[in-house]
């Protein structure tokens, strides 16, 4: 059944205020199939309503985007906390970052008493190679000497 040019009217109005593909199709009474047709065919007498149907799409995109985001900033300016720092992150990223700073000073370490040639000494005598401390400690500690080395034998 062809689709009348009231019917594309219909459906690109019902786009344009916002509503979905499914519904726009609904009330213009026609078939998502018949869309999709129409989409894949490049016929060239199609090319204008397809046109002004992507058109239709990407304003009501960006109205119900403004939507959203004048009810997250009345819903922060309520004082809804989430919605509060959700704003700040995503308007002033460089200054609202979402990290979390870990600061960690290790106190009493029994090594640090030692030199690196005293430490390699300690490896060899447990039979530890570097490789082997780099992987159990999860640091470059290998990274200026060859892991396959042994301690001693640089």
């Amino acid at each position: 059944m062809p689709v009348s040019e009231e019917q594309k009217n219909e459906f690109l109005e019902h786009i344009s205020q916002g509503a979905f593909q499914e519904e726009a199709l609904k009330a213009a009474n026609f078939t998502r199939a018949t869309l999709m047709v129409w989409r894949k065919s490049g016929d060239p007498k199609h090319k204008d309503f397809l046109l002004k149907y992507s058109d239709a799409t990407i304003q009501a995109r960006k109205a119900r985007t403004v939507m959203v985001e004048e009810a997250l900033l009345k819903s922060a300016i309520k004082g809804n906390v989430k919605a509060q720092v959700f704003w700040l992150i995503n308007r002033m990223p460089s200054d609202w970052k979402n990290t979390n700073h870990i600061h960690q000073t290790v106190t009493n370490n029994p090594l640090s008493e030692h030199t690196d040639e005293e430490l390699l000494e300690i490896m060899k005598e447990q039979g530890i190679s570097i490789a082997e401390f780099a992987v159990l400690n999860k640091n470059d500690a290998a990274s200026d000497v060859d892991p396959n080395s042994e301690p001693g034998n640089e």
